[in-house]
């Protein structure tokens, strides 16, 4: 009788583990969802809270290539954790340039002693920005894009 319990419980007990195993990789899988769907609708919230963007498309660090950072309406962009756009360029300085929205216009203004080109050209300390320029900072080459209101796109079509 007893070899006949002790079969019982062993079967069971094995049982219970396969489905305590099977709950424990479904709330795994269930928990990793619903993290996937909370940090995209973060992604998609944040990026429809930028007003600009700056795409880096050619850098001493190939790595940057691709990288895209979002702008609001004021921004520091350096090597500086401090700054709103942080660019990891080693020939870059720490506060390298600030970039704000003044009205319509899109500004650049580059810090002290610090280079910045625009469309090829260097900047004279204060550049207004158009759609597509393209900016360089010391080593690092970015496309400035103004992100388009909705509207916007259905007037020109």
């Amino acid at each position: 009788m007893s070899a006949q319990v002790f079969e019982a419980v062993s079967l069971m007990a094995r049982y219970w583990f396969v489905l305590l195993i099977a709950y424990i990789l479904l709330r795994i899988v269930q928990n990793s969802l619903d993290e996937y769907k909370i940090d995209r609708r973060m992604r998609l919230e944040g990026e429809r809270s930028y007003v600009a963007y700056l795409k880096v498309v050619d850098a001493d660090d190939p790595e940057l290539i691709g990288l895209v950072y979002g702008l609001n309406e004021f921004n520091t962009i350096g090597k500086s954790i401090e700054c709103d756009i942080t660019i990891p360029d080693k020939s870059m300085r720490k506060k390298h340039a600030k970039l704000y929205k003044k009205g319509p216009d899109w500004i650049l203004e580059h810090r002290g002693s610090s280079i910045v080109f625009v469309n090829g050209e260097e900047s004279n300390g204060v550049t207004l920005l158009n759609d597509n320029d393209n900016v360089a900072f010391s080593g690092t080459m970015a496309k400035f894009i103004i992100r388009r209101q909705r509207n916007e796109h259905t007037k020109k079509a």
